[in-house]
């Protein structure tokens, strides 16, 4: 005779330390606690705080999961179920010592990479396009991983756009240098160069660092304060319009130019072996980045008007 599974459960339960839960046993999530916002975040911790709510967004249904049953003090997450342009969205946030992975999604991702979120987080988004999503940043200010989560309809401009809405967006404002023009978003970046010149940079990096043919009137520039692993750049014109071009050595692909900004635009696109990440303001300033596994290389192209998906890959076309 079978034993029925509800008594073959309690059998092997009543077998188990007093401490062992039924949540252990079978791998089931610990317990959710519906709540007030308030309530979620002082189960989080004291002085722990959910992100504001993206734009448009003004309601949402809190709640808090446990800690593990065997830490009773470890983490606690807090979160935020809302719907953002009608697709069910997820907040999660807890204290922790570095970026963690909780949003309890796991997928086959057709896009997973390290990104900026709110200007200097370390953050990570994954995503199967038009699929679920996930993006995911450490805020050093409060200590706590934060992540917001999609059901469907996932791209890197809903991601990126959705998270930089979120997180507390903190950027420093580099020097200004009078009489150099470097106004925007792109230019006033290199204020935190130091002027050199292409052999200077070339010994630096480890390779010629070049503008493309038919550029004019290009300036050096060498980012000292980067550490071992130099940023360097060089500013041109080309067909009258400024552009810049960054590089510099890594061991994965990041935002080589360190330009961070709340872009309205975010596109992945191929660029010839590369896969390449754009970001822009249509009509404005914009940047395309890509990685280089073969040398080790990131770079990043800007140009500082007229940006649009053509414009960016053609500007970064030249120097593949």
């Amino acid at each position: 005779m079978k034993i029925p599974r509800i008594l073959l459960i309690l059998a092997l339960m009543a077998l188990l330390p007093a401490s062992t839960t039924l949540a252990e046993m079978t791998g089931l999530p610990n317990p959710i606690h519906e709540a007030t916002r308030q309530e979620a975040e002082e189960a989080a911790g004291e002085w722990f705080y959910l992100p504001p709510l993206p734009e448009g967004v003004d309601d949402a249904d809190y709640s808090y999961i446990d800690a593990p049953a065997g830490d009773p003090d470890g983490m606690v997450i807090a979160q935020a179920m809302f719907y953002y342009h009608g697709t069910r969205c997820v907040l999660r946030g807890a204290f922790t010592d570095e970026i963690q992975d909780f949003s309890g999604m796991y997928h086959d991702w057709a896009f997973d990479r390290e990104m900026r979120i709110g200007g200097v987080f370390h953050g990570r988004v994954m995503y199967v396009d038009g699929g679920p999503g996930v993006a995911q940043w450490y805020d050093t200010l409060q200590s706590s991983t934060y992540s917001v989560s999609m059901d469907e309809g996932a791209t890197l401009e809903k991601m990126m756009v959705l998270a930089n809405s979120m997180a507390e967006w903190q950027q420093e404002e580099p020097p200004e240098i009078p009489g150099e023009g470097l106004e925007g978003i792109v230019l006033p970046e290199l204020a935190w160069a130091e002027k050199s010149d292409s052999q200077a940079v070339a010994e630096a990096l480890g390779f010629p660092l070049e503008a493309p043919q038919g550029a004019e009137n290009p300036r050096y520039y060498l980012f000292t304060r980067s550490g071992p692993l130099y940023l360097a750049a060089v500013r041109y014109e080309l067909e009258g319009k400024q552009q810049v071009y960054w590089a510099r050595r890594g061991e994965k692909p990041f935002e080589a130019s360190e330009v961070t900004y709340p872009w309205d635009k975010w596109e992945v696109a191929a660029l010839g072996p590369f896969e390449a990440i754009l970001s822009y303001t249509p009509g404005g300033e914009g940047l395309i980045t890509w990685f280089d596994r073969d040398t080790g290389i990131n770079r990043t192209v800007a140009v500082v008007t007229d940006a649009s998906w053509e414009v960016l890959c053609a500007a970064a076309m030249l120097f593949i």
